[in-house]
């Protein structure tokens, strides 16, 4: 079948979107998101992460007491409004914030079951981290993003088997070995 495409995001009161904030249409190429510091560019990505994944990766730590409550409150016009408004197979879906079962197709759930169990965004401030941190603990700072406990299972079954494979050659040599 055919992937499922986000159409629109109707992001408002939100960080630094105030309630005025126009939908940001997404075409079928996606969109390009650019300004100046300040104008709201990660507050974008921010609704859209929250809606998928349930969660906001900026604020994932300790960030000098700034939270999705506290941070941008002289945009806030109320509660926070955030839609994404997506198609598959034609259909027209709308995910609402919150929504802990979207009403939605199977596709549609799976989707959203993917996005909220996965890290998706890499924030500048991980970047950061990875650059100023000790070679030896780089990549732990990446792992939620590259979803890299996956690899670390696959790895570590393929060093089994070569432990397993090179048994049983040093075995077989042996056994050729012998008198």
């Amino acid at each position: 079948g055919r992937p499922m495409k986000l159409r629109a995001l109707r992001a408002r009161s939100v960080r630094g979107l105030p309630r005025s904030c126009p939908d940001l249409s997404i075409g079928e190429k996606g969109a390009v998101v650019l300004g100046a510091n300040g104008v709201g560019k990660s507050s974008i990505v921010d609704a859209l992460e929250s809606v998928l994944s349930g969660q906001v990766t900026l604020f994932a730590e300790t960030r000098q007491g700034v939270n999705w409550e506290t941070a941008a409150p002289h945009v806030r016009d109320g509660v926070p409004d955030i839609t994404i408004e997506a198609m598959e197979g034609g259909q027209i879906i709308v995910l609402p914030l919150g929504a802990a079962e979207p009403k939605a197709p199977a596709p549609v759930t799976a989707w959203v079951a993917a996005a909220g169990s996965a890290s998706f965004v890499l924030r500048r401030h991980m970047l950061l981290r990875f650059v100023s941190e000790a070679p030896k603990d780089r990549y732990g700072l990446l792992e939620p993003f590259l979803n890299l406990d996956a690899f670390g299972r696959i790895e570590a079954k393929l060093q089994e088997w070569s432990a397993e494979v090179e048994t049983t050659r040093v075995d077989t040599r042996s056994k050729l070995a012998a008198p």
